[in-house]
C-alpha cells in the first residue's frame, strides 16, 4: 500500500486509443509485464503479440523435439517459454513451463507436463491475439490495407528478431 504516487496518470482518451493493454486475460498480471518494460505500452504490446505468435505451438514443439529425440532443442524451447512467459506477467504458464524444461531435462518424456502446459497456453495465445487484433472498419472494400499489410509484415520480422526498431516502427505507425 502508500503508492499512491508511482500510480500513473491516466493517458488522454486520444493517445491511447489502440493501445490499449489487454485486461481480464486470465492467468495474465499486465500490471507485472507493464512494470518489467517501465510502463513503456507500445514495447509490453508488442512482447504480447510476439508471445501469442510465437510461443502458441510451444509445447507442441517441445513434444516433436522429444520425439525425435532432440532433448537440446526441447529444453531450450521450454526455457524460451519460461523466460517469455514470465517477462510479459504470466506467472502461471512460467512455472508449468519450468516444470516442462526440469522434467525434458532430467530425461523424462514430460508428457503429463506438456498436457498441464497445452491448454492454458492456447488459451492466453488465443485470447491475446483477439484482444490485440486491429479493430477493422465494418465495411471494408477489400481493396484497402496494402499499407497496413507492408507494416504489419515489416513489424512481424522485426519482432521475430527481438529488434528495438520495432517499438519505433509502431510509435511512428500510430
Amino acid at each position: 500500500g502508500g503508492d499512491a504516487s508511482a500510480r500513473p496518470r491516466p493517458a488522454a482518451p486520444a493517445s491511447s486509443a489502440g493501445l490499449g493493454v489487454p485486461q481480464g486475460i486470465p492467468g495474465l498480471d499486465t500490471a507485472a509485464g507493464l512494470k518489467r518494460v517501465r510502463g513503456k505500452t507500445a514495447l509490453y504490446l508488442d512482447m504480447l503479440r510476439k508471445f501469442a505468435a510465437g510461443q502458441k505451438g510451444a509445447a507442441e514443439a517441445v513434444r516433436a523435439a522429444l520425439a525425435a529425440d532432440d532433448r537440446e532443442t526441447a529444453g531450450r524451447l521450454a526455457h524460451t517459454l519460461k523466460g517469455i512467459a514470465g517477462n510479459v506477467g504470466a506467472a502461471g504458464l512460467q512455472s508449468l513451463a519450468a516444470a516442462v524444461e526440469t522434467a525434458v531435462r532430467a530425461g523424462g518424456d514430460a508428457a503429463a507436463e506438456l498436457a498441464a502446459l497445452e491448454a492454458p497456453l492456447r488459451d492466453m495465445a488465443g485470447r491475446l491475439e483477439c484482444a490485440l487484433a486491429p479493430a477493422s472498419p465494418p465495411t471494408g472494400t477489400g481493396g484497402e490495407g496494402g499499407d497496413a499489410t507492408a507494416l504489419l509484415g515489416r513489424l512481424r520480422t522485426l519482432l521475430t528478431d527481438s529488434d528495438a526498431e520495432a517499438e519505433d516502427l509502431v510509435a511512428g505507425n500510430l
